[in-house]
């Protein structure tokens, strides 16, 4: 099963889980990452571009199994939905729980990493990731779980019901002892005195089904606006930043949760 593939120069590199697979004019071959670094010494940095591995994949797969969508959709219901039908109100579309493909993550954090100045190389051992807007976890779980670790991973999350599942999702993982890096969940409002985000180097908040009206995108954007150090790295999907963040990337990619395609925005806070 292949998660990755690089192209150079009319040469394509293809991660595989112990090796890279290289095809070039004389055909396929499968290269350790050693001998890779050998043959092609201009591709020394190749070897620090992870992705979600197929290992890493399968434990979050059973960790979140696809039969518990329902479930987990259920638990965004109970704060974000029935609360406003008892009182005979709308529910805001800002609470609408939704799931990010795994794969696409993955390429928005290598696209932030490449500019964010605590990921020398790409290595991420010295930076915090924050993901704002954390639900049940998964995202955090994934970025904690990847060979190429953080210094921290942290879901901040506004639901207490979500929360509470992500806790014991951490729980489980823990258990399962799949995790590389520390990780932390936090269960408060983005205008909190008590959210520190000062600490992050690289945020990533899934912004897609957050109206560019509402009163949630609005705090969001003012929290990171006003909490975040300069050079810290946002990404975000389907919403560009605007006064006070400098776009450096963006890419697109398939998420079926919210319709087809979607694009992801990487910025450098000034």
């Amino acid at each position: 099963m292949m998660s990755l593939a690089l192209v150079f120069l009319g040469i394509s590199f293809h991660r595989m889980v112990n090796s890279w697979a290289v095809v070039d004019a004389f055909g396929f071959q499968q290269v350790p990452p050693v001998q890779l670094r050998e043959r092609y010494p201009s591709f020394r940095s190749l070897q620090r571009i992870q992705t979600a591995m197929p290992s890493t994949i399968d434990n979050i797969n059973i960790l979140y199994p696809q039969s518990e969508a329902a479930l987990r959709n259920a638990a965004s219901r109970k704060d974000g939905y029935w609360p406003f039908i008892a009182k005979n109100e709308t529910p805001p579309q800002d609470f609408t729980y939704g799931e990010f493909p795994l794969d696409f993550f993955e390429s928005l954090l290598t696209l932030a990493v490449a500019s964010c100045p605590s990921c020398p190389d790409g290595v991420r051992s010295n930076a915090e990731l924050i993901d704002l807007g954390s639900g049940s976890g998964r995202l955090v779980m994934t970025a904690a779980s990847s060979s190429n670790r953080w210094r921290k991973v942290r879901g901040i999350e506004i639901l207490p019901s979500l929360h509470e599942l992500a806790l014991n999702k951490l729980r489980d993982a823990s258990t399962m002892g799949f995790l590389s890096t520390e990780v932390q969940f936090e269960n408060c409002d983005w205008s909190s005195h008590d959210l520190n985000l000062s600490t992050a180097d690289v945020v990533f908040s899934y912004t897609t089904a957050l109206r560019s009206s509402g009163s949630v995108l609005s705090a969001l954007t003012e929290a990171i606006r006003l909490k975040l150090k300069p050079g810290c790295v946002v990404v975000t999907t389907d919403y560009e930043l605007g006064h006070g963040f400098t776009l450096v990337a963006s890419a697109d990619g398939r998420n079926e949760g919210a319709g087809g395609e979607c694009t992801g925005y990487v910025f450098i806070k000034d």
